[in-house]
């Protein structure tokens, strides 16, 4: 987790943090975290990154087997570095090997610029392996937040998407097509609930 401090500051907003919205969508006690000690793999990375922002494992959702990911905002805005992207693409592996449903709760700001410099050898990345289990076992996406980025590549991806109020899903954000256009644009202009489920389609339910 990203520390006493940010985690009270998502709590103020009225935000459940990673772990605890995990905590609230399993079946009590049955969670069991994949790659928890997984830190940013940048050299030299400060400050560090528990879990690499991603809260990752599996457990049961009324006694079924369920594989889920939960985005830490409170780690580096939920950001994807390579540990991260790494259990991503596990988390779909195991989905398709163990024919289990997967969920996951996007809260992030997509992939960590640091990622450009660092050497990655050639392979299937998670948004492969997403596409891969369509028609195969269920997949859900929960938007929890604002989600950008490779990040938000994830929802359009799963079977059904659900929305909570005040949640974004983007390839940029507001900061970003100012500086691209010149436009100013809100988060919910570019990408809130209403763009999705009403004109894109890409969400089902807000």
């Amino acid at each position: 987790m990203g520390g006493a401090e940010r985690l009270e500051r998502q709590r103020t907003g009225g935000r459940l943090d990673a772990r605890a919205r995990i905590e609230e969508l399993l079946d009590p006690g049955t969670f069991v975290a994949l790659g928890a000690l997984v830190g940013s793999l940048q050299r030299g990375a400060t400050p560090p990154a528990p879990a690499d922002g991603l809260v990752a494992g599996h457990g049961t959702i009324e006694g079924r087997p369920v594989l889920v990911g939960a985005e830490d905002f409170t780690v580096m805005g939920g950001s994807i570095g390579l540990g991260n992207a790494s259990k991503r693409h596990r988390l779909a592996q195991l989905a398709e090997q163990e024919r289990a449903p997967l969920v996951m709760l996007l809260d992030g700001a997509g992939e960590r610029a640091q990622n450009a410099f660092e050497r990655r050898g050639r392979g299937p990345n998670d948004l492969q392996a997403l596409a891969a289990l369509s028609g195969l076992v269920p997949t859900v996406a929960v938007v929890m937040g604002p989600s950008a980025g490779h990040g938000a590549l994830t929802a359009p991806l799963m079977d059904f998407v659900v929305m909570v109020e005040g949640a974004a899903v983007f390839s940029a954000g507001p900061p970003l097509v100012k500086a691209a256009t010149g436009e100013d644009v809100t988060k919910e202009e570019l990408g809130g609930t209403a763009v999705h489920t009403a004109t894109s389609g890409v969400a089902h339910n807000a």
